[in-house]
């Protein structure tokens, strides 16, 4: 008979201790890591992680997800597998942390429809392991519930069923003629449902399943015995203890049902935040077979020393987060309204921008058509001044790492939400709603309850929404189809009551807080597990908004806009007329650069077959010409290419492409932003996109923010932070989306 022991963790967030029992934090959890890898000599052990450590924190916002890696590689982790928010930002920087790290992140059924490889560089499809004498096979699974919210990822991914996939490779794994694997276990980050489907379907192959995803402790009817010693030396209310109470219960339970010899399902979820570690025994019988599993649950109480080397880490890291909380991440051409007395009363800017961001955010990945969140979301109670804008000013107005979620609601749900938001007006409650893609008018006069006079959906969230994504329409009626069938007259529409509307909003709200009992129990598109928190919102929206408004740097007024916005009071202006006054030129090969730069590579290419002659190039000439002409007609007249002999023409493009590549790399990155893929050089930018001259724009952005929100690849590795910054120039203005009615101003 073979012993094997495994220790599992999953889903941890913050390196530093909270204030509540378990307290947590990653230096005390390592100590306790590593004394039970210690005990009895280390023994046949393994150490296995069930995804999501490097985002959501208010550390990941700054140092986007780095932070996390000199931790997780502290730890001795053996394997890993991805967790949605791995996913956070990007790909591309996915695949950096993974290079960074020091143990096999494992990924089984999300794979490149081209090759068949694992979805990101660095992965593997499974791994076998020989640990005292027992050989382990390891899959990694996920779902598609959570895949489906992701909208960073490339469209050659294929997602392969989870059963089907977990069956095969535990199957591949254990085969005699193959990798004989003694044991499969299948780490997992999906929720409970999910898990003990796997379990039901293939416990014929796969023995164990180590799940994360869900932020809570379980063990399955499958597991023999259960132990949890710490939980005596906890006070009786600590967080959670509820819960642990009842899910003990139902194991026992469940274990006195089980009859006929069923084995149960041996699934196993280890909490959340580096508060629990579960130690997993799993005897083999003579025969090969999983003869027994037992559980004991560690915590990491207050009571544990903490990892001297962790803690210098941890310490480090929250360092760098307190100097890295000033940098600027954008400018504010407008005072930033976030007064209580504003936000909990009236439209404020802050606030409508702030449900903007929401609904945009989620238009194209969910279907979004509303945004919709509380004045107390809003905090500091302070106007921001015109100027510049800090993460610290972002963490302070927005504290709290509730995240957005996205929910379908019926109008009639909106409405009943809307009549909470106002009912205790003019108090300066925090349950009042600032709002996105609706418009509403509510008389003070009547009684809570009966206010709401009016609700439309504007047209632009309406067409935003159509154009982006079919979860916006639900197709609960037949009028409901025909009208989305039908012509988008492209007018506002009253809200229909018995319609359902994708709504994007707090986690605090859909929980029913603040009275907003309306929302509970409406079904989730994306969930708090998979929702975006402000900060990571705000500080992707400027940054996007910088390299898109790069982008448009050559219209003069614009720029002048934004150099206001960052010199404001009269500040003289650095560099004057001479540093506005960009070549036509440069603004031509920046705008242009791939398609010009291919061009002249070929014309080159086509010189050199000739002997090096220097031929007439009036052909290329000719269809750089086109280019100019297609594609931006207002630089072409300032930057005519004569058609005369092209030599001089490619060596000019040559020249100046390569002299502003590591300039300009910001052009190549701010395209795949925008337009969701990287060979962009074929797209040029839409007309509607050009911005009036002396007017900054942040509202939609010629209804391309959604592609700025979400980072289809890696917007942050190879531009500079000032570069950025310097052009992320925000105007929010009230626009009338809350009327009260006898209160107009």
């Amino acid at each position: 008979m073979s012993t094997l022991r495994i220790l599992h963790f999953n889903d941890v967030y913050h390196v530093a201790a909270s204030s509540q029992e378990p307290v947590g934090g990653a230096a005390r959890f390592a100590r306790l890591l590593k004394t039970v890898q210690e005990r009895d000599g280390g023994g046949a052990q393994v150490t296995l992680f069930s995804g999501d450590a490097y985002f959501p924190s208010l550390e990941s916002s700054v140092s986007h997800g780095r932070h996390m890696v000199p931790v997780l590689n502290r730890l001795g982790i053996d394997a890993s597998t991805l967790g949605n928010h791995e996913f956070d930002q990007g790909l591309d920087q996915l695949e950096r942390l993974i290079r960074d790290n020091n143990f096999p992140w494992v990924i089984t059924n999300l794979v490149d429809r081209g090759t068949g490889a694992p979805a990101a560089a660095g992965c593997v499809p499974h791994l076998v392991k020989d640990v005292g004498g027992v050989r382990i096979g390891i899959i990694g699974i996920i779902e598609r519930e959570w895949l489906d919210t992701l909208p960073c990822l490339p469209p050659t991914f294929e997602y392969r069923d989870f059963v089907e996939s977990a069956r095969a490779a535990a199957r591949m794994l254990k085969d005699p003629g193959g990798h004989a694997c003694d044991l499969v276990v299948c780490l997992s980050h999906m929720r409970l449902h999910n898990d003990l489907a796997l379990a039901d379907a293939c416990g014929d192959a796969v023995d164990l399943v180590l799940g994360g995803h869900d932020h809570f402790y379980y063990v399955g009817s499958g597991i023999d015995a259960y132990e949890d010693p710490a939980a005596a030396q906890l006070p009786a209310d600590y967080s959670g203890a509820q819960d642990d109470r009842e899910m003990a219960a139902a194991w026992a339970a469940e274990r006195r049902s089980l009859a006929g010899g069923r084995a149960g399902r041996r699934v196993v979820k280890s909490g959340t935040d580096f508060r629990d570690l579960s130690e997993i025994e799993v005897r083999l019988g003579a025969d090969g077979a999983v003869a027994r599993v037992s559980v004991t649950r560690h915590r990491a109480t207050s009571s544990v020393p903490e990892d001297a080397e962790v803690k210098g880490m941890v310490d480090r890291i929250q360092a760098h987060l307190s100097k890295a909380l000033d940098k600027v991440v954008g400018f504010a051409a407008c005072d930033l309204d976030a007064r209580s007395t504003a936000c909990r009363t009236r439209e404020s800017n802050l606030g409508s921008l702030s449900g903007d961001l929401m609904r945009l955010c989620y238009a194209e990945s969910a279907g979004a058509q509303i945004g919709f969140l509380c004045g107390g979301t809003i905090r500091s109670d302070r106007i921001l001044p015109a100027g510049q804008v800090t993460m610290r000013d972002i963490t302070e107005v927005f504290p709290f790492e509730s995240p957005v979620v996205v929910i379908r609601l019926t109008g009639d749900q909106i409405r009943r939400a809307l009549e909470n938001g106002v009912s205790k007006w003019p108090a300066n409650e925090g349950r009042f709603p600032q709002v996105s893609g609706i418009r509403f008018a509510f008389d003070p006069f009547r009684p809570p309850g009966s206010r709401v006079t009016s609700i439309v959906l504007t047209a632009e969230a309406r067409a935003l929404a159509r154009r982006s994504h079919s979860m916006a329409a639900t197709g609960d009626s037949e009028a409901e189809e025909e009208e989305e069938d039908g012509d988008d007259d492209g007018a506002d529409e009253p809200l229909v009551m018995d319609r359902h509307y994708v709504v994007a909003t707090r986690e605090y709200m859909y929980q029913g807080h603040d009275g907003y009992d309306a929302m509970v129990g409406a079904e989730a598109i994306v969930d708090d597990e998979n929702g975006i928190t402000f900060a990571n919102l705000y500080e992707r929206y400027f940054r996007g908004l910088a390299v898109y408004n790069a982008l448009r740097f050559a219209t003069g007024g614009y720029a002048q806009d934004c150099s206001r916005a960052r010199h404001p009071a009269g500040a003289e202006e650095p560099g004057g007329q001479a540093e506005r006054a960009e070549s036509a030129w440069k603004r031509l090969i920046i705008k242009h650069a791939d398609r010009l730069l291919a061009l002249a590579h070929e014309a080159r290419a086509e010189q050199a077959e000739a002997g090096g002659d220097d031929h007439d190039g009036a052909d290329t000439a000719a269809r750089i010409q086109a280019v100019i002409e297609r594609f931006n007609g207002t630089v072409e007249r300032q930057a005519r290419v004569p058609r005369r002999r092209g030599a001089r023409i490619i060596q000019a493009l040559l020249s100046s492409a390569t002299r502003l590549a590591a300039e300009q790399e910001p052009l190549r990155i701010a395209r795949s932003a925008l337009f969701g893929h990287e060979d962009n050089s074929s797209v040029p930018l839409a007309p509607a996109a050009e911005p009036q001259a002396s007017e900054p724009r942040n509202d939609d952005a010629g209804g391309l923010l959604p592609g700025l929100l979400v980072n289809r690849r890696d917007t942050r590795s190879y531009a500079s932070e000032s570069l950025l910054a310097r052009w992320a120039v925000i105007s929010p203005q009230t626009d009338g989306r809350i009327r009260i009615i006898g209160h107009e101003r």
